[in-house]
C-alpha cells in the first residue's frame, strides 16, 4: 500500500517532467524553424551550387510549415515557448558565401539533425494525438533533410 501511495505522490512530478520536456522540444522546434528558414534563405542568396540552393529553398519552406504546426499546437494547448540560446554553429554560417557556404550549410543540416532526432524520438508516442502529429511531422522533416544533405555532400564537389 505504501508503494502505491509513493507512486500516486510522484504522478504530478512525472506529468510535469513530460510537460517540461515537451515545452523544451516545442521551443527548440520553434527556434530551429526560424534559424533553418533564415539560413535556407541566406544559402539561396549567397550559395553557388544550384542543387544546394534548391535544397536550401526546400529547407526554408519546410521549416516554415513545421513552425506553423508547432505554433498552432502551442497556442491551442497553452504552451509558452521558453527562450533558448542560439545554435552556435548557425552563427558561423552567416559570414560565409559561395561554395564554402554551400558545404557548411549541408554539414550543418546533417550534423544538427542527429541531436534533434534523438530528442524527438525520446518523445515519440507521448502526449495527445496532435502532439504526436507534430513530433512525427518534425521527425519526417528532420530525417528527410538529413538524408538529402548527406546525399548532396557526396555529390556536390567541395571547392
Amino acid at each position: 500500500m505504501r508503494s502505491l501511495f509513493i507512486v500516486a505522490a510522484l504522478l504530478p512530478a512525472l506529468a510535469f517532467a513530460q510537460g517540461d520536456s515537451s515545452t523544451q522540444l516545442l521551443s527548440r522546434l520553434h527556434r530551429d524553424a526560424a534559424t533553418h528558414s533564415e539560413l535556407g534563405d541566406l544559402t539561396q542568396l549567397n550559395g553557388t551550387s544550384r542543387q544546394v540552393t534548391a535544397f536550401a529553398a526546400t529547407v526554408a519552406s519546410d521549416y516554415l510549415r513545421l513552425d506553423q504546426a508547432v505554433v498552432e499546437y502551442a497556442a491551442a494547448n497553452g504552451v509558452t515557448f521558453v527562450p533558448l540560446e542560439e545554435d552556435p554553429n548557425a552563427a558561423k554560417l552567416r559570414g560565409l558565401a559561395g561554395s564554402e557556404l554551400d558545404h557548411a550549410f549541408l554539414v550543418w543540416i546533417s550534423q544538427g539533425s542527429t541531436a534533434l532526432t534523438r530528442q524527438l524520438e525520446s518523445l515519440r508516442g507521448q502526449g495527445d494525438a496532435p502532439f504526436k502529429r507534430v513530433v512525427n511531422r518534425a521527425l519526417a522533416t528532420v530525417n528527410g533533410h538529413r538524408r538529402l544533405a548527406d546525399q548532396l555532400l557526396r555529390e556536390v564537389p567541395q571547392t
